[in-house]
């Protein structure tokens, strides 16, 4: 039986989906064109079976600089759950590599951002401080490489403008988010609790932008992700219309699994800090350097 169905109503497309996953019934409502354009060359092309090289594909958005980068002072301030492998992986600009053989004590060891899967209602999220004080994305890019049957089925990637909070108050909004920047405790193999899950949303939903947005807006509404084969495992999106700035962005797994890379292109804001920040935790014989 075929996967995919088209239906005979006009605008709606069926999707049944029969993997072991999940099996659901899905609708898609084909809307009119939106502002963020896809421009994956796998779109309409059969799922891949080739297995992704442990080197990453040129770049459409090269000409703009890469705000998520660990090198520039991108951060993870919370994910909801690190069990297979840390959000922190996601900004690594090293291609995702592949080890056959390299094994942890909670499973295969993989390159990216994977999280275990859903018992309870919801969905895994985490939430990224940009480098510097962000600037205005011009485009995003996915890439799924080596997660085929535990990549994510679909990922949706919100934004705000918090340049209104300077030095340590760009991340201390946060709980727990100094904290997680500073350690330098292996993060795989563990999972917040559901008190941590709540006090997380609650300053997402508390916290303030500037501009006209006070609130998370939309960079990439709910989209399906591909497994990531070397043909299907690059997702890219221009954001042709976006115009505001943004510092923080939170991306949300629908519901869970994983992806190796997460790659946020644009024009940084001309009042990025140049300077590190220096924020220990605590007070000791030795502290830890923030790039920030």
């Amino acid at each position: 039986e075929k996967r995919k169905k088209n239906s005979n109503q006009k605008g709606n497309r069926i999707l049944l989906d029969v993997t072991p996953r999940k099996r659901i019934l899905r609708i898609h409502t084909q809307y009119a064109p939106q502002r963020n354009k896809m421009v994956s060359s796998h779109q309409n092309a059969n799922e891949g079976t080739t297995p992704a090289k442990n080197e990453s594909p040129p770049s459409p958005f090269t000409s703009s600089p890469h705000l998520s980068e660990l090198t520039i002072g991108a951060h993870v301030l919370f994910a909801t759950d690190d069990w297979f492998a840390a959000a922190e992986n996601l900004l690594h600009s090293t291609p995702p590599t592949f080890i056959p053989d390299l094994y942890c004590t909670e499973g295969k060891v993989m390159d990216g951002w994977e999280t275990r899967r859903r018992r309870l209602p919801g969905h895994d999220w985490c939430v990224i401080k940009l480098g510097g004080q962000g600037g205005i994305v011009q485009g995003i890019e996915i890439d799924t490489a080596h997660f085929t049957g535990n990549h994510v089925p679909e990922i949706s990637i919100q934004g705000i403008d918090l340049s209104a909070l300077k030095g340590t108050d760009s991340v201390s909004w946060m709980p727990g988010a100094l904290e997680r920047i500073v350690s330098s405790e292996e993060k795989r193999g563990i999972g917040a609790s559901l008190d941590q899950v709540a006090a997380a949303q609650k300053a997402c939903e508390g916290v303030v932008g500037g501009g006209e947005d006070k609130k998370w807006r939309y960079l990439l509404e709910q989209t399906e992700l591909k497994p990531g084969y070397e043909e299907t495992r690059m997702h890219r999106f221009y954001l042709e219309n976006e115009d505001k700035a943004t510092t923080h962005v939170r991306v949300n797994y629908h519901p869970d699994g994983g992806v190796a890379r997460l790659k946020v292109w644009g024009i940084p804001s001309p009042s990025s800090p140049k300077p590190p920040l220096y924020s220990p935790a605590q007070t000791s014989h030795e502290c830890t350097v923030v790039p920030h």
